[in-house]
Order: C-alpha cells, then structure tokens, then sequence
C-alpha cells in the first residue's frame, strides 16, 4: 500500500487481497460474531465462507461486466445508505468478485484517511495500460471531488475503462456536499441506495447466524427457529421476522440503518436486554483505557450524548478539541478501537454510534452508573464547536459547524 492505494492485479488479486490481510482465510467464531454485531467489515471477513453475500452485489457485478464491454463512458456507481446497512461489506463483496472471476480488471482501492488524496496521474497512467480499471472507495464523501475531476480528466483523455464504484452514508455525503456536485455530461453518474433487506438474503442472513446457535440468533431468534422441526422452515421464519423488523426501522426513522436496527430488535430482544448487557461488559474492559488527556469512557460519553438525544452533529474536529488533538489522533487512538468493539464506523466524517438505539442505551448506563450528565457533556461540546468556529480562517470546513 502507498499514498492509501491498494492495487489488486488480474489472476494475481485473490492471492493479493489474502496476502494484503497476512493472516489464514477463515476467521474465528468471535470474529464473526462481532462481524455480526456491527464492527466494519475486513478482508478477511469478504474471504470468509461465513459472511453471506449480499443481493446488490450481483447488480453491480453485471454493471461492471457490461461497462467493460461497451466502454463507452466513465461510469460512478455510488452505494448509499445510513450507518450500519452493509454498503461497505457489499463493496468488498463485489470487489471480491470482480478479482474472483475476470482475470482483466485491476482495481485501484483507495483507503480512507484524513490526508490520502485521489491520484489524478496514477489512475490516468493505469487507464493508459490496462484494458480495464476499477477505481473503489470506501467514505468516499472526503473525494467525491476529485473523483469528478479525474473523471473529468479521463474522458478528455478518451479514456472511457475507468469504473469508480464508491460508498458513503448518506449523512456525510451531504454534509460534503457531494450531493450537489454536477457531474460531467459524458460521465455515467448513478446512486444505489441501500434500505432494507430483501428476503432472499435475509434468509442467506439468518441462516449464517443459525450457525452460531443462541450465539449468532440471540435469545428471542433462537427460540422461534428451534421451535420448528423443519430448519428450512426455519429459515423462513425468522427471514420474515428480520424482513419486518427492517421494514419497522425504515418507518421509525430515516437517518439510522434499518439493517443494523432489525439485527438489534432480534438478536438483542426488543427490550435490548442483551445489548445493555454488552456495553456494561465493554465498558468494564475499555473505558479506562488512556487516550489523548483522558480516557475512552470520557470519549464514548462525548459521543453517545449528542447522538443519543437525536444531534447527528459530532465531528472529528470537535472531538480532536475536546482532548487536545488531532484528527488523526482522533481517528487512530479513540475511533479505530472503538470500530473494533463494532461500536462506530472509524471512517465516516460524522462521529455517531452504530445505531441510536445504542447511544441510547450507552448514555443510560454512563448516567446511572458513571454519574455522566448527557445536557452539560453537549452544552461543553457546544463551547468547543463555537470556539473552533471563532478560531479557524474557515470555519465552513468544520462538519455541521452551523448545527451547532
């Protein structure tokens, strides 16, 4: 990896991507459990046979397969959704696939990071000499730009094999902006909004979660699918009841993942017994764990009290205030851990929780337990934005500084 590109070569890409990870293909039952739970997907998730595919990952295959034939224009495919409803598994799924099965396609896999800019000139000179490049972006809200500018460059070079197949959450796509980005005319633009899930996976879902028993079915799950004889029908069962449930969460709100909503009401109980059980336990064994001038306790308690009381508004810059640092200290020291416990999404630009129904509960336990009050930890976040604001030369560059 240089600059935060990743190349994956034809017939060498599978070969890559496991050697990118240094690790065996399969992964253990309580890597997948917190897979399961929320924590951002990894190559060696996508590499597992225990991780199902998702539907939307044959559409975009098809497309690509059909704009390597034609080659008639640069192509954008956006996968757009809240936090938490797969668009960054179904992006390395379709990757996987891509590498898996077309032995002409190079992919150019763009990590996220705070200073990793999109390469005009190396993604032009590969389009140069390859017959067919797939330019991938996870959060790619930080480069929606440039990925028009150098789209924009291809085409004025004639080079139409270029496919950019990119994700973001919703949330920070419009925060950047990007929403509002014209497009080239000769440049294929077209968003694939995810919402829901559909039955057919939802049964490939659960079936993957049947295999970890109370496990990967939680309390609730467990006792309707052992309560059929038929594990087929089973399957059924319950496929419904995450179909519903997902269907339920699209109606209760717009901004949280109806997936990751759905997975909680089933594998947590409605009362999410189980899941206030698990952050009381995380809590135990992260909170007093050393961060910039504080502690992850105090972190989690900045971050879960805006979310919580509906204030989709935390920024990594206000964080960086809060405790002196960086960004990237921000990103590195507080967000990357907390990803790993699948407790938020290290790369959005809006700093939230997996789900309200977590910071909810979160902010519950800090209260009654921690003597936390969520009103003055958001009035503080409150002075730390309008300071920010009063300091920078910019400070329209700070996310949802107006919010505040």
């Amino acid at each position: 990896m240089k600059n935060g590109l990743l190349i994956f070569r034809p017939c060498t890409c599978q070969r890559g991507i496991i050697n990118y990870c240094r690790i065996p293909k399969e992964v253990t039952p309580n890597q997948v459990l917190s897979f399961f739970d929320g924590r951002p997907p990894s190559w060696r998730d996508i590499l597992s046979s225990h991780i199902e595919k998702r539907d939307l990952v044959d559409e975009l295959y098809e497309e690509i397969i059909i704009h390597k034939q034609d080659q008639n224009q640069v192509e954008v495919r956006l996968i757009l959704g809240a936090g938490g409803e797969g668009k960054s598994t179904i992006l390395y799924q379709t990757i996987h696939r891509v590498v898996e099965l077309d032995s002409e396609c190079f992919v150019l896999f763009h990590q996220h990071t705070d200073t990793a800019s999109l390469p005009s000139d190396t993604i032009i000179d590969l389009a140069n000499n390859v017959s067919y490049l797939i330019v991938a972006s996870d959060e790619s809200h930080s480069i929606a730009r440039q990925i028009r500018e150098v789209g924009t460059k291809l085409k004025q070079n004639n080079l139409n094999n270029v496919l950019f197949l990119i994700c973001s959450r919703g949330s920070d796509w419009r925060t950047a902006n990007a929403h509002r980005i014209m497009w080239h005319p000769d440049i294929d633009f077209a968003e694939r909004k995810i919402l829901g899930v559909g039955f057919e996976e939802a049964k490939r879902i659960t079936r993957s979660w049947a295999k970890y028993d109370r496990l990967g079915l939680g309390d609730d799950l467990y006792n309707v699918y052992k309560g059929y004889d038929d594990s087929e029908e089973a399957i059924r069962k319950t496929s419904t009841m995450l179909c519903d449930a997902a269907t339920e969460e699209i109606s209760n709100s717009r901004y949280e993942g109806s997936f990751f909503g759905a997975m909680l009401q089933l594998r947590y109980g409605r009362n999410l017994y189980r899941l206030r059980d698990r952050l009381q336990l995380l809590l135990e064994h992260i909170g007093d764990t050393p961060i910039p001038n504080g502690t992850m306790l105090e972190a989690l308690a900045c971050i879960a009290s805006p979310h919580a009381e509906g204030h989709l508004i935390l920024s990594r810059e206000v964080l960086g205030a809060k405790f002196g640092c960086s960004t990237n200290q921000v990103r590195s020291k507080i967000l990357g851990p907390l990803a790993d416990e699948a407790l938020v999404n290290s790369k959005a630009q809006t700093v939230l929780l997996r789900h309200r129904r977590v910071a909810l509960e979160l902010v519950d336990i800090l209260e009654e337990k921690y003597d936390y009050d969520r009103l003055d930890i958001i009035d503080e976040l409150v002075g730390l934005a309008c300071g920010l604001a009063h300091s920078s030369r910019n400070p329209y560059t700070i996310p949802h500084i107006n919010a505040w």
